[in-house]
């Protein structure tokens, strides 16, 4: 009996190829675009799970909290960086300590053949590797990092170097500062597992950290309380609890902060590791984070995905099932019990689900390598090997199963046959059950389309709109030297740049300007170095008592485009300038509530890690320029001379003209050879660095980009289903009409209308959804776009447009049939 419901279900199969074709691949997809997103949340929420000891591993955090002086608001800030004697005085003040490491990431300069390059490098303390589980191929993780002469290399750096793996005992040369280290490779890690939060190329004793800086600023930075530049990491011993830790904070703090950690309401914490990915309120340069709220809606998109394919499956299912009511009139007069019909109705529908559920698996395989290029995430895909998602999908298509083949089966199954017989059991009109399932699809078919157009919108709007500044044609190149031979090139550098072909303007700052770490993933805001020193203030009005300041020379404003508003720029005829003098935006001189700011000087009398700015005089305003992303409101900003600070230039900007970019590459490059040529020559384009601080966000625009082709084209793909159903159903009538006089036209509008009026409903309900979930997106934006009128009515308009040209396929080819061929047909 089996085999033969089997044969008859592969016969109709056979039968109706369009329909099953359009059944069969629709579910498949659906399942194919489920089975990837939900492998990326997967991965998203597997982060760190493969440290054996992940429970117990805690990083220290810190808050503190100010007063706006003005409105009296609670401002607080939040920081994983803390001074270097943080981590003896927590061993020596509580011995439930098992385990603590200090980690810092920093820039080394490594020797590659006969140049020098930067290298990103991890600093850690000899506990690294014993206190998480990145196992080395080769070395002993218990002294890999206890000689300040070891390094330890991942299989892939490893690779880079020495073209093997098995290098324990090869030597590498690094410039730390200025002096020249050979170090020994003491281990090979395994490659860093994608879901790591902490991501590094080499790890190098804490040791060296201290080498790499200025040696009058060694000592201040090993013993001081008052700078902060490393992460604290540990495990507890075991029976110990967190809170006993924590309860020795308080006493501590005041032991080596005084009254500040009173008047700043010093307060330190203990943050698991594994609620470290999914927490954006602590930015770290040694983790990456993203927002947890993006995996759950990553999640409802998958599951959104597999209902409209779901609903594609069960509402043509439906509609054939409806349509073979003389069959099943036939086969109970023939004497089949009820039970046979709901089981041949019900095995039907297992078969093309079952196909379904073995083409989508091999789809997500192939689309896999696509959808990784789209999310910008290596992870694997590992269909035909993960039982959990074997489990899960079966169990979704066994409910596809029954709620598709069950209402029919039950209904069929229990009318009498002369019922089935019924010309009103084959009429052509579809079930309200099914209209509802395709007005639902449209919903959210086109809530998809208004969240993508509004977010492409934004992105345009953040990435097109005046920062202030002018970042075209603007060649940021690294000053990967220390000290004075820094000064020496980025001056000789600088000034024979200038001669050459359409070089505008040169400019020498002493930020970097690089992209962000690679192994930092998606952490927001990085890409651009502007803005990045900051030191203590007593002016009033300043967050966190924390002032931002840039350190340039006299060309940055023209190599930038930045507007000088008042007073004058640094100028080399007025060597006061150089020393005294300082450049304000327009925002600091709002917030200081000066009305004529030239002139006036500044009363700081704080102390901080870098020099105050008390004394120094305004000699001139500029108008705001971002930068900061545009996440966060126009803050205040002092530009300063080279000559202010003692800090060696870190970058070279270089303005071209109407050159291409690559020429003006090549020629900086040879000039960059012949005055250094034992330093690689790194550079980047400052417009790529701006739009790498969205990158976040364009990585979600392109998944929902994906997310919405797919939405759209399932939902015309059933509906390009329906329309054929619904056509084949009324070919009488439409021969009929074509006899009395009816043109194409006519018919054409016959057939569309009630598929029209649901997807114009669905445009209805969506718009209110669509606003909710956008408004929402867009508060993280300081600066951001007005949803409109404009972007519903787009949507709408191409939603309708989409359907439209979908289900006019089918009716203009059922509206220039042969009536006679249509009358004919039964």
């Amino acid at each position: 009996m089996f085999k033969n419901y089997l044969k008859i279900a592969f016969r109709n199969l056979w039968k109706h190829k369009i329909d099953s074709a359009i059944s069969i691949g629709g579910l498949a997809v659906g399942l194919a675009c489920c089975i990837l997103l939900l492998f990326y949340v997967r991965f998203e929420w597997t982060f760190d799970n493969f440290h054996e000891n992940e429970e117990q591993i805690y990083r220290i955090t810190d808050q503190t909290q100010s007063s706006d002086p003005d409105t009296g608001e609670i401002q607080i800030r939040k920081s994983v960086i803390h001074p270097y004697p943080l981590g003896a005085a927590l061993e020596s003040s509580f011995p439930g300590i098992d385990q603590l490491v200090q980690i810092s990431n920093g820039q080394i300069y490594l020797r590659e053949g006969e140049e020098f390059v930067t290298q990103r490098a991890t600093f850690a303390t000899p506990g690294f590797f014993r206190m998480f589980t990145f196992p080395l191929l080769y070395g002993d993780k218990e002294t890999a990092l206890s000689d300040p002469g070891n390094i330890v290399l991942t299989e892939e750096t490893a690779l880079r170097l020495f073209g093997s793996r098995q290098v324990v005992g090869e030597t590498v040369v690094v410039r730390l500062h200025q002096d020249l280290y050979t170090l020994t490779v003491s281990g090979v890690a395994e490659t860093v597992p994608a879901n790591s939060s902490i991501r590094f190329e080499m790890v190098l004793p804490f040791e060296n950290f201290f080498r790499n800086e200025h040696p009058d600023q060694q000592e201040t930075m090993r013993e001081s309380w008052w700078v902060g530049f490393s992460e604290t990491w540990l495990t507890l011993k075991e029976g110990t609890s967190p809170e006993h830790l924590k309860a020795v904070f308080p006493s501590l703090l005041t032991t080596h902060f005084g009254e500040m950690a009173e008047r700043q309401n010093m307060e330190l914490g203990l943050q698991a590791l594994n609620e470290v990915y999914f927490d954006q309120d602590y930015s770290s340069a040694i983790t990456g984070s993203t927002n947890r709220l993006y995996s759950m809606i990553l999640a409802g998109i998958a599951l959104v995905i597999l209902a409209i394919a779901g609903m594609n499956f069960m509402s043509l299912s439906l509609t054939r099932a409806w349509r073979r009511g003389h069959e099943m009139g036939i086969r109970k007069a023939a004497g089949a019990h009820a039970r046979q019909i709901r089981f041949q109705l019900l095995g039907e529908v297992a078969v093309t689900c079952g196909i379904a559920f073995l083409l989508g698996m091999v789809i997500a395989e192939i689309a896999n390598p696509l959808f990784q290029q789209i999310t910008g995430r290596t992870f694997r895909v590992d269909v035909m090997n993960d039982p959990m998602l074997w489990l899960w999908l079966a169990g979704m298509v066994l409910l596809v199963t029954l709620i598709t083949g069950g209402y029919p089966a039950l209904k069929m199954s229990r009318r009498k046959a002369s019922l089935l017989f019924s010309s009103r059991q084959s009429a052509a009109r579809i079930p309200r059950f099914v209209n509802g399932l395709i007005c639902l699809q449209f919903v959210l078919a086109i809530v998809f389309i208004i969240v993508t157009f509004t977010m492409n919108r934004q992105m345009r709007y953040v990435l097109n709109k005046d920062l202030g500044f002018s970042a075209e044609q603007v060649i940021a190149i690294e000053v990967n030297i220390e000290g004075e031979d820094a000064s020496r090139v980025a001056g000789l550098f600088s000034e024979q740049a200038r001669m050459l072909p359409d070089v505008a303007q040169v400019s020498v700052i002493g930020s970097t300007y690089r992209s962000f770490p690679d192994h930092v993933p998606f952490q927001r805001g990085y890409g651009i170095g502007m803005g990045t020193w900051q030191t203590s203030t007593t002016l009033p009005g300043f967050e966190n008592g924390i002032i931002t300041f840039e350190i340039v020379d006299e060309h940055y404003l023209e190599t930038l485009g930045i507007e000088l508003l008042s007073g004058r720029n640094f100028s080399s005829d007025r060597p006061g300038d150089l020393g005294n003098g300082v450049l304000v935006n327009q925002t600091f001189a709002e917030v200081m509530g000066w009305e004529h700011p030239v002139g006036e000087v500044l009363d700081d009398k704080a102390e901080g890690w870098t020099p105050s700015l008390d004394g120094k005089e305004v000699i001139g305003v500029v108008g705001d320029f971002h930068f900061k992303p545009l996440f966060e409101q126009m803050r205040p900003i002092v530009l300063q001379h080279l000559q202010t600070r003692d800090i060696p230039p870190q970058t070279i900007l270089v303005k071209t003209g109407s050159v291409s970019l690559s020429e003006a590459v090549n020629r900086l490059t040879d000039l960059w050879n012949r005055i250094a040529p034992e330093e690689a020559f790194n550079y980047h384009f400052l417009d790529e660095l701006v739009a790498l601080q969205y990158l976040e966000e364009q990585r979600w625009e392109s998944i929902m980009r994906f997310s919405t082709f797919m939405a759209v084209a399932l939902a015309c793909f059933g509906l390009f289903g329906l329309a054929a159903l619904v056509a084949q159903g009324r070919t009488k009538e439409i021969g009929i009409r074509k006899i009395l006089g009816a043109g194409v036209a006519q018919i054409v509008a016959l057939l569309n209308k009630d598929f029209l009026k649901l997807v114009f409903a669905g445009f209805v309900i969506a718009i209110p959804i669509a606003w909710y979930v956008m408004n929402r997106w867009l508060e993280d934006f300081a600066y951001r776009i007005e949803i409109g009128p404009g972007v519903f009515l787009l949507a709408g308009a191409v939603a309708v447009l989409i359907a439209f040209a979908t289900v006019s396929w089918q009716s203009v080819r059922a509206a220039v049939a042969d009536p006679v061929d249509s009358l004919r047909t039964e």
